[in-house]
């Protein structure tokens, strides 16, 4: 079978490559995962109180992982993320 690139991106789920200017918008940081849970409002969500450290604090963040890994195996793991995404509101209006 042969698949082109943009096909394998499409079945792989990776997005395009951006730019290097693009890049240097992002401010990505080490946190340490103090918390999580599972609500029970969404089989797709963990709800995660992560530390960022003394410049950033405590922040609540979810991510769409559920299917992927447990909560509490989460609890006092470093995880690589973007501290520049905005607030998003998760109730439809």
């Amino acid at each position: 079978m042969n698949i082109s690139a943009v096909g394998l991106i499409i079945l792989m789920n990776i997005k395009p490559t951006i730019e290097f200017p693009d890049f240097e918008k992002l401010d990505l940081r080490v946190g340490k995962v103090l918390a999580a849970s599972e609500p029970e409002w969404s089989n797709k969500l963990i709800k995660m109180r992560v530390d960022f450290g003394p410049e950033v604090g405590i922040r609540t963040i979810f991510a769409g992982i559920r299917k992927f890994v447990v909560a509490a195996d989460l609890i006092g793991k470093n995880m690589f993320l973007s501290s520049t995404l905005p607030n998003t509101s998760l109730v439809k209006t």
